[in-house]
């Protein structure tokens, strides 16, 4: 945990990893609330369910951004392209079935994929959830990773 946040405050001294994270967060929240109706997702699954899935949104955008963040730090340092692979994975989940399920707008959706998602027990957020621990995963494995970083030539 020490290495963690050591790592956290050492990639965040830098002004580019706070404007990538920043830029990266706004972007992917973005896309995830332009096909929500949270109203409507209250009236026709409820108020819990539309809770949690807001909450789970902001989590997804707020990792993202973090993750991104750490790439863009380590990308001079290593080869980050495995866990670049999680953070893209999992936010290409949270992205896919964001959006309203109540009305079938999501993104997937608009790529023609939605019907695959209405046959979920919770009408895909258990894949937004599925994203948050990808993201935990590469934040966890972004910053473990420090110790063994040898440092460019540039």
């Amino acid at each position: 945990m020490h290495q963690f946040k050591t790592e956290m405050k050492h990639a965040y001294s830098k002004l580019n990893t706070w404007i990538i994270s920043i830029i990266a967060a706004i972007l992917l929240g973005w896309l995830l609330f332009a096909f929500t109706d949270h109203e409507h997702i209250a009236g026709n699954i409820g108020r819990a369910y539309a809770t949690t899935n807001f909450i789970v949104q902001v989590l997804l955008a707020v990792m993202f951004g973090i993750v991104a963040g750490l790439i863009w730090h380590k990308h001079t340092k290593m080869n980050v392209a495995k866990e670049g692979g999680f953070a893209a994975v999992g936010g290409v989940l949270g992205a896919l079935v964001g959006g309203c399920p109540a009305c079938g707008i999501t993104l997937a959706g608009v790529l023609g994929i939605g019907s695959i998602f209405t046959a979920l027990p919770f009408f895909g957020l258990e894949l937004k959830v599925l994203g948050v621990v990808l993201l935990l995963y590469s934040m966890y494995s972004l910053t473990r990773q420090s110790c063994k970083l040898k440092p460019s030539k540039t």
